[in-house]
C-alpha cells in the first residue's frame, strides 16, 4: 500500500481541501488491487467529496524521484525542489492545479515500523512537507478560487492489513511551528513530533498519552468518530500538552 496525501487551507476564501492518490495490491494478488484518487474541497457553500477508482493500468510512479500518476491525475516534481499536483475528478465538480513550496525541511517518521499483529504488517513515513505555502487553483462546481495558502504532504507506504492498522492521526502547521501525530490503535507503534522556532521534538509511544473525551455519531456510515481529544506528551526534558477539537465536520 502506498499514498501520497496533500492538504492546504486558504483562509481568504475559507477554502478547505485535500488531495489522495492512493494505491494497494499493484501486484493484483488475489484480484485485490485498488487505485483511487481521493479529493474533499470545503467552501462556504460545503463540501464537495469524490473518491474515483481506477483500473491498476492508470497507475504509475517512479522509485527515484516524485512522479505519479493515476489516469489524468499526477503528482511531479521540479527542479527547484516544489511539487506540483494537478487532477479533476471523474464527475467534473472538482479539478486543481497547485504548486507545493517546502516551508521547513522533510522528516522522516517511521522507517518500517511494526503497525500491527503480524510480523510483516510494516508502515513507512515521510513527512515530505510539514509546513508548505501552496499557491495555484481550486475549481469546485464551476467557481474559481486562485488558492494562496498553507499547506502539508506526506508519504506512505508498507505492507500491512487494513482492518489490522488501525491509527490516530493528527496534523498541524502555521508559521514556526508543526504537529504531527501518528497513532496506532492498540499497538505500542506511534509517535508525536513537534517542531517550533527550528527545533523538532519527537515522542515514542510510551510518551505519549491520548484521550478522545467527546465523540459524535456517523448517521451516514454508522458508528462513532471522536470530536474532541487531549494529548499529553513528556520526554524528561519538554512536555506538550494539546487539546483537538473538531471544528466541523
Amino acid at each position: 500500500t502506498e499514498w501520497w496525501y496533500f492538504n492546504v487551507g486558504d483562509p481568504l476564501h475559507r477554502l478547505q481541501a485535500i488531495v489522495s492518490y492512493f494505491v494497494t495490491n499493484p501486484g493484483n494478488v488475489l484480484g485485490g488491487a485498488r487505485v483511487q484518487m481521493v479529493a474533499v474541497a470545503v467552501t462556504p457553500d460545503g463540501p464537495v467529496t469524490a473518491i474515483d477508482s481506477y483500473p491498476i493500468t492508470a497507475f504509475s510512479a517512479a522509485s527515484g524521484r516524485v512522479d505519479v500518476s493515476i489516469g489524468g491525475n499526477t503528482v511531479r516534481a521540479a527542479e527547484d525542489g516544489t511539487l506540483r499536483v494537478a487532477g479533476a475528478s471523474r464527475d467534473g465538480r472538482l479539478s486543481w492545479d497547485l504548486s507545493y513550496a517546502a516551508g521547513t525541511g522533510p522528516w522522516f517518521a517511521a522507517d518500517r515500523m511494526p503497525i500491527g499483529h503480524l510480523g510483516w504488517e510494516r508502515m513507512s513515513w515521510l513527512v515530505a512537507m510539514p509546513r508548505a505555502e501552496v499557491t495555484g487553483r481550486w475549481i469546485v462546481d464551476g467557481r474559481s478560487y486562485v488558492v494562496h495558502g498553507s499547506g502539508y504532504h506526506d508519504h506512505n507506504w508498507g505492507e500491512w492489513l487494513p482492518a489490522d492498522a488501525l491509527w490516530n492521526w493528527a496534523q498541524f502547521s502555521d508559521r514556526g511551528v508543526d504537529f504531527e501525530m501518528g497513532d496506532f490503535i492498540g499497538q505500542p507503534a506511534g509517535l508525536v513530533a513537534i517542531e517550533c522556532e527550528g527545533r523538532r521534538t519527537v515522542f515514542t509511544r510510551d510518551q505519549v498519552r491520548l484521550v478522545h473525551t467527546r465523540w459524535a455519531r456517523d448517521a451516514e456510515n454508522g458508528g462513532f468518530y471522536p470530536v474532541e481529544s487531549r494529548l499529553w506528551a513528556d520526554d524528561g526534558t519538554r512536555r506538550l500538552r494539546l487539546t483537538l477539537r473538531a471544528v466541523d465536520t
